[in-house]
C-alpha cells in the first residue's frame, strides 16, 4: 500500500496543534479584554473626561475631511484659527485602527480602538516573552501583566489617545529582536514603528527606540550580539520606518522645526510615587496622594497618576523577582535595560538624573514626563514576570506531581493576577466617560470664535470661559476654536467672530473691491472678487507655508497679518484658495515608492515559500517503481 510522506503526518499535526493553540489564545485575549473594559460600553455614546476634547476633535476632524468632503485630511481650519492637520505629531488620520471611528463614528469608534489595542499587546507581549523562553501560560502572564497593569486603563480614562498605541510596543521589540536572526524580519520591524508614528505615537516611536537601542547596545558590550549585525538591523529598520513614514514623517518634521515645543519641565518618579503607583490598588486619576508636590528622590508626585501608573500588586512584584533572579543570567541585557528605563523613569529626582542628560539632546528636548518610560519599563517587567511563573514551573516539575496538577497551579496564579488586575482597571475604567453628550445646536456655516463652552459630568454647558472640551464641541456646530488646547505652541493670528475686527471668514483687505465666499471646505475655498483694482483678499485662517492659489491671472499666496493673503487683478473673478504643502507631496512619493517595494519584496517571498510548500507536498517517488505497492 501506498505510505503517506510522515513530513507531511507531522506539518498536519503541528498545524493543527498551532490552530487549536491560536484559538483558544484569541478566545482568552479577547475575552479578558472585553471583561476589564466593558465599563466604557455601558452608555457607548457617553463622553469623557480629562484630554477628551482635544484628541477627540484630533479624530473627528479628519474622519469630516474624507467622509463630509472627500479631502485627505491636511488642514484643519477648526483648530487654533487654522494649523496643519497630517503634520501634526498627534494626528491620527493614517492609524491602523483608524478605520474604526471611520465606520462606527468617533465615540463608539475610539472605545473599540481601545479593545483592538489591548488584545493586539495581549498578543505582542506574549510573543515576546516565548521569544525569551517562557511557556504558554507564563506567556499569556506576562501578556496581562503588560496590558492590565493599569497604565492602559488610565491613558483611556484621561483620554489620552495619543498613548493607547503603545500595544505596539512589544510587536516592534519583537522584529527588532527576530531581526538578529533573519534580516527578513527588519521589514516588519520597520512597518510597525511607521504606523506606531501614524497612530499619534510620537512620543512612544522616540521611547521605544531608546528601549531598543539600549538593549542592542547592552547585547553588543555584553558580546551576545555581534555589533556588525546590530548595526545593519538598525539602519535598516530606521531606513524603513522614515521612507514607509515619509508622508507624515517629512511634513511633521517642518512643522515641529517651525514650532518647537522646548520643556523644562520638573518630573520623575520619587519612591513615594512610584511604590504608590505599583501597589496602591486605588488608582483613581485624582487621589489625594498625587496632589503633593514636593520635590527630592523620597516624596512627592510630578503630574496625575495617569503618568505616573503602572498597578503590579505584590504576586506579580513577586513573579518579577523570581524571574530577575533565576533568569538574570541568561538575560542579562533584558534585565540592564529594564534598571537603565526604571533610571530614566526617575527622571529629575534622582541624581546622576540620566533623564536629565537625554533631555539636552534634540527630540529629547521636546518631551515632557520622564515616567513615560515606563511604557517599555512595563514590557520589561512583564516578560520577567512571566519567566518568573516559568521558573516555579521548571522547578514543581522536578517533583513527583502529575503534570495536570503543575497546570492547575499556573492557571490558579493566571486567574488570581488577572482577577486583582480586573478589579483594579474597572475602578478606574468607571470614571472614564460620565458626561452624557450635551444637546448641541443646528449646524451652521463655518466661522471662528475665540472659546467654547465648557459642560460639567452631566453634560451641561456651565461656562464659555472653560475651554477644555471646546474643540470638540465647536466642531460638532462646523466652528473653529481659535484659543484651544494645543501643546505645540502655534500663533493664533485668526479673527473671532465676537472681535470688533471681525469682517467675516474671507474678505477684501481696503475698500477697492468685495469677495465672496461660493463654497468652504476644509483643505479648499473657493471666493469670487469684484474688484476695482488690483487687491488683496484675506482669508480668515493662519498662513502656513503650502497654501497655494489657481485662478484667472496667476493669483499669488502672501502673509498678511499671520493670515492668508491672496493678490488678485482687477474685474471679476472666481479662484481658489488650497493648502497642498511641498513636504506631503515628496514625503509621499517616497511613502508610495517605499510600499511597493516592499509589496513586491512581499510578494517574490511568498512565491517561494508557496514552490517550497508545494514541493514539501509532493509525495517522493517509491524507488521501486509505480507498480510495487501492495496489492
Amino acid at each position: 500500500m501506498l505510505i503517506p510522506n510522515p513530513r507531511l503526518i507531522m506539518g498536519l499535526g503541528n498545524r493543527k496543534s498551532r490552530l487549536w493553540r491560536l484559538s483558544w489564545l484569541a478566545l482568552l485575549f479577547s475575552g479578558a479584554s472585553l471583561l476589564v473594559f466593558s465599563p466604557i460600553f455601558q452608555d457607548i455614546g457617553n463622553w469623557g473626561i480629562g484630554d477628551w476634547g482635544q484628541h477627540t476633535f484630533y479624530k473627528a476632524v479628519p474622519r469630516s475631511t474624507i467622509l463630509d468632503y472627500g479631502q485627505f485630511p491636511l488642514w484643519n481650519p477648526y483648530h487654533c484659527g487654522g494649523s496643519p492637520l497630517l503634520a501634526h505629531p498627534q494626528s491620527y488620520c493614517l492609524s491602523p485602527t483608524f478605520f474604526l471611528p471611520l465606520i462606527f463614528g468617533v465615540v463608539a469608534g475610539v472605545k473599540l480602538e481601545v479593545i483592538f489595542g489591548a488584545i493586539a499587546g495581549l498578543w505582542g507581549a506574549y510573543l515576546v516573552a516565548r521569544f525569551f523562553g517562557a511557556g504558554t501560560i507564563p506567556a499569556c502572564l506576562a501578556g496581562f501583566v503588560f496590558i492590565f497593569n493599569s497604565m492602559y486603563s488610565l491613558s483611556v480614562a484621561q483620554s489620552m489617545f495619543n498613548f493607547l498605541p503603545l500595544y505596539l510596543i512589544p510587536w516592534i521589540f519583537l522584529f527588532f529582536l527576530k531581526s538578529l536572526n533573519d534580516y527578513r524580519f527588519c521589514f516588519p520591524a520597520g512597518v510597525v514603528s511607521a504606523l506606531l508614528f501614524f497612530a499619534g505615537g510620537d512620543y512612544l516611536l522616540i521611547l521605544t527606540l531608546v528601549f531598543v537601542a539600549s538593549y542592542f547596545t547592552i547585547g553588543v558590550l555584553l558580546r551576545r550580539i555581534r555589533a556588525p549585525r546590530a548595526g545593519k538591523v538598525v539602519a535598516l529598520v530606521l531606513l524603513i520606518t522614515l521612507a514607509l513614514g515619509a508622508v507624515k514623517f517629512i511634513p511633521a518634521l517642518e512643522f515641529t522645526a517651525q514650532f518647537p515645543r522646548l520643556i523644562e519641565d520638573y518630573s520623575g518618579y520619587s519612591l513615594s510615587s512610584f511604590y504608590y503607583s505599583l501597589f496602591n490598588p486605588d488608582q483613581s486619576l485624582f487621589p489625594e496622594a498625587t496632589l503633593s508636590g514636593v520635590r527630592g528622590f523620597l516624596r512627592g508626585f510630578s503630574w496625575g497618576l495617569d503618568d505616573n501608573g503602572m498597578y503590579l500588586g505584590l504576586p506579580v512584584a513577586g513573579l518579577f523577582l523570581i524571574g530577575l533572579i533565576f533568569a538574570v543570567k541568561k538575560r542579562l541585557p533584558l534585565a540592564l535595560v529594564t534598571l537603565i528605563l526604571l533610571w530614566l523613569s526617575f527622571g529629575d529626582r534622582i541624581t546622576p538624573s540620566l533623564w536629565g542628560a537625554l533631555h539636552r539632546l534634540p527630540f529629547f528636548n521636546l518631551m515632557r514626563v520622564a515616567t513615560r518610560f515606563r511604557y517599555p519599563l512595563a514590557l520589561c517587567v512583564a516578560v520577567f514576570a512571566g519567566l518568573g511563573l516559568q521558573a516555579l514551573k521548571d522547578r514543581l516539575e522536578n517533583f513527583p506531581v502529575r503534570r495536570s496538577i503543575v497546570r492547575g497551579i499556573l492557571l490558579t496564579a493566571l486567574a488570581v493576577v488577572f482577577f486583582e488586575f480586573l478589579t483594579v482597571n474597572r475602578r478606574v475604567l468607571r470614571e472614564a466617560f460620565p458626561i452624557s453628550p450635551p444637546v448641541l445646536p443646528e449646524k451652521r456655516e463655518f466661522y471662528q470664535k475665540e472659546l467654547g463652552p465648557g459642560y460639567n459630568r452631566r453634560g451641561e454647558i456651565v461656562s464659555p470661559a472653560v475651554f477644555e472640551g471646546s474643540s470638540y464641541y465647536n466642531f460638532l456646530m462646523n466652528t473653529g476654536t481659535i484659543k484651544a488646547v494645543e501643546p505645540v505652541p502655534i500663533p493664533d493670528r485668526a479673527i473671532p467672530v465676537d472681535s470688533p475686527r471681525y469682517r467675516g471668514e474671507v474678505y477684501f483687505f481696503g475698500s477697492g473691491g468685495e469677495a465672496e465666499m461660493v463654497e468652504w471646505t476644509p483643505n479648499r475655498v473657493e471666493i469670487t472678487v469684484a474688484a476695482r483694482e488690483e487687491g488683496i483678499v484675506i482669508l480668515n485662517q493662519n498662513y502656513f507655508p503650502g497654501w497655494r492659489a489657481r485662478g484667472p491671472g496667476g493669483p499669488e499666496i502672501e502673509e498678511i497679518e499671520g493670515l492668508v493673503g491672496v493678490k488678485v487683478p482687477p474685474g471679476r473673478n472666481t479662484f481658489a484658495i488650497y493648502y497642498l504643502p511641498a513636504s506631503f507631496l515628496v514625503g509621499l512619493l517616497i511613502s508610495l515608492a517605499t510600499l511597493a517595494l516592499l509589496l513586491l519584496l512581499a510578494g517574490r517571498y511568498y512565491y517561494h515559500y508557496r514552490q517550497r510548500l508545494s514541493r514539501a507536498a509532493t509525495p517522493e517517488p517509491s524507488a521501486a517503481g509505480p507498480d510495487s505497492g501492495d496489492l
